[in-house]
């Protein structure tokens, strides 16, 4: 069965899903903040597959269970201890989707006057990540590959390119309500901060700003510009104000 209806659950039972072998069940994992998500994927195997998920709230989240053959059937055997067992498919854009929606991170915070932005999957490192890297990169994707280490844990982790944000909302259609509002806010601020253009007296305002007593992330906010425009101005500042005010002037 290589259908959308079918590969993007396999992508989130891959990503947050269980496959019982021996009571021939399947349970997805929801968190409780993501209700929304969770009706979503209720639906979604009604509609597919006729049959309902079945609700249990726990303290971790809801789970989301079903033991129906008609449904279970297309999942079995493709999940085994943790390894994805991926057939050959037709949409893989679709379970890719289900990956980032489960297992997957969109965010965009400032922290100390950067703007840190991140699509990225995660994963424990035991080579499932190697089977999808594949699939973004005949998608046109170059993404990052690594493994990270903290004392005795690792992780291997997958980063999409700041510079392919905008081509991967375009191939890679993301369903989970928050992440698609998330990444709707990311592109909206790299749109924002992409076209933005620092004239002389912006520069002014900006060096006026900071010396007045605005701290630099503060100034960026103000004038809304991204911080490496406004360090760039201030660093000069710092080191030749009076030529830049100058110039500026």
């Amino acid at each position: 069965m290589a259908t959308k209806e079918f590969e993007y659950p396999l992508g989130v039972i891959h990503g947050d899903g269980h496959i019982s072998h021996e009571r021939k069940g399947i349970t997805i994992t929801v968190s409780l903040k993501d209700e929304n998500y969770k009706y979503l994927l209720k639906r979604m195997f009604v509609e597919a597959f006729g049959c309902e998920l079945h609700e249990y709230r726990q303290v971790g989240g809801y789970h989301l269970s079903t033991w129906k053959l008609e449904a279970t059937k297309h999942f079995l055997g493709l999940k085994h201890v943790g390894h994805w067992i991926i057939p050959k498919l037709e949409h893989p854009e679709e379970y890719l989707a289900g990956l980032f929606d489960t297992d997957g991170h969109v965010g965009l915070r400032f922290w100390r006057g950067t703007t840190i932005m991140r699509i990225k999957l995660c994963q424990k490192p035991n080579g499932n990540l190697k089977k999808v890297m594949p699939m973004l990169q005949a998608l046109g994707l170059n993404p990052l590959m690594r493994r990270y280490k903290c004392g005795r844990h690792s992780q291997d982790i997958i980063s999409i390119r700041t510079c392919e944000f905008e081509l991967f909302a375009e191939k890679v259609p993301l369903k989970h309500p928050r992440k698609v509002a998330m990444l709707k806010k990311i592109l909206e601020y790299r749109c924002k901060h992409r076209c933005a253009r620092v004239t002389p007296s912006m520069a002014a305002e900006e060096v006026r700003l900071h010396q007045a007593g605005m701290r630099c992330s503060e100034v960026a906010r103000t004038m809304g510009l991204g911080w490496k425009t406004v360090g760039y101005w201030l660093k000069k500042e710092v080191h030749f104000s009076a030529k830049l005010l100058r110039e500026v002037y």
